[in-house]
């Protein structure tokens, strides 16, 4: 394989791909990026088995052919080599990069033995606004487990029915819904996506209203961006009926002000997070017209009240005051209503008007 690539488009292209180079591979090989040269396109591939990522970059190509060469340190060589083109040429089992005075050598693999994940037929397509599909993944990720022996409760639950987009997550702790309206949908159906991955696409995305398809299939999804393709194992299994976690009654409703509550929290987490060993507890005093909060550790204590506006009864609660923080980092309305049912059920945190997102979280039994 002998080719030369300009050094800036193949700086862009390993940093796409190196999205899905694994921290800890399952086999050696997939610590590599796969470079295959063919027509007039250098292609570049990382995958760890759960995402592929793919991308094609312009090139002269004066001999084909594909190889795989370790991937951070290719990365690291071809981001420090100066401006202009770069050759590359294999020989045997080894590499040579030379850009004008600069030369490095790498070792290779073989580039027929890097798996690949394989492309369904007969798939669901779903066309989604990039903004709008990245506003509702990251608003919703911080949800998703990060480990669980449920594969499910890592993943992003994609839903489309009646016109609407709806996407979930949850952890055992707290649940997260967003729902989109897209006027595309005309089929229902569902799948999970690992979470990891799904952020991996939207970091990918435009901040841009053009749509999107993802190619959703029995196994995997794939997405195309540009000249990068995006494929996807879906988790297995059937997700949580999340719908019956969301509670549709309450005994006290408290309309507040989304900054004002987040700011006041944000206080009180300074003195909740320093005892060591306890779960970032605050107590919330809810009354008619204010909630009284008060955070007490071994170092001192914290206290404010803040005005809000309640309808039914008057209670005290306590909650673990990072979940509730995780939350009202990402609800964009000025005013939020937290339907509260006694102080040991699950709390909604939701609009004033609508159902654009549920937030549900646990207090703590205290």
């Amino acid at each position: 394989m002998r080719l030369s690539v300009n050094i800036k488009d193949i700086n862009a292209a390993v940093t796409t791909v190196t999205r899905a180079l694994p921290s800890k591979p399952q086999i050696g090989i997939l610590e590599g990026i796969c470079l295959r040269a063919k027509g007039s396109e250098l292609i570049l591939l990382c995958s760890d088995l759960t995402i592929e990522i793919e991308t094609r970059i312009a090139a002269t190509i004066d001999e084909e052919g594909e190889t795989v060469v370790q991937g951070k340190l290719f990365a690291e060589i071809v981001r420090k080599m100066p401006e202009g083109e770069i050759d590359m040429q294999t020989n045997g089992e080894a590499m040579l990069i030379t850009s004008g005075k600069a030369r490095a050598s790498l070792q290779t693999l073989h580039g027929d033995v890097f798996p690949s994940m394989a492309r369904e037929s007969g798939c669901d397509t779903l066309r989604v606004p990039q903004r709008a599909l990245k506003d509702m993944v990251m608003k919703i990720a911080f949800s998703a487990a990060l480990e669980s022996p449920r594969a499910v409760l890592t993943g992003i639950n994609v839903m489309a029915i009646d016109n609407k987009l709806i996407l979930a997550a949850l952890d055992g702790y707290r649940l997260a819904v967003r729902r989109e309206r897209i006027e595309a949908i005309n089929k229902i159906f569902s799948c999970t996506v690992p979470c990891r991955s799904f952020l991996e696409i939207v970091k990918l995305l435009d901040d841009c209203d053009d749509d999107i398809e993802l190619m959703i299939g029995d196994t995997h999804m794939t997405v195309e961006l540009k000249d990068t393709v995006i494929t996807v194992r879906l988790i297995d299994g059937n997700f949580l009926d999340y719908k019956k976690m969301i509670p549709t009654q309450s005994e006290t409703t408290v309309c507040i002000n989304t900054r004002n509550f987040y700011m006041a929290c944000e206080r009180a987490a300074l003195l909740a997070n320093t005892a060591s060993g306890v779960a970032h507890i605050v107590k919330f005093e809810f009354f008619f017209d204010k909630v009284l909060m008060n955070a007490v550790t071994e170092l001192g204590q914290a206290d404010e009240d803040i005005d809000v506006v309640l309808s039914g009864k008057e209670l005290t609660i306590y909650f673990n005051v990072r979940y509730l923080l995780d939350v009202l980092k990402n609800i964009e309305d000025e005013e939020f209503c937290f339907d509260i049912t006694g102080n040991r059920s699950a709390c909604l945190m939701r609009p004033v008007e609508g159902d654009k997102y549920n937030y549900v979280v646990v207090p703590l039994n205290r």
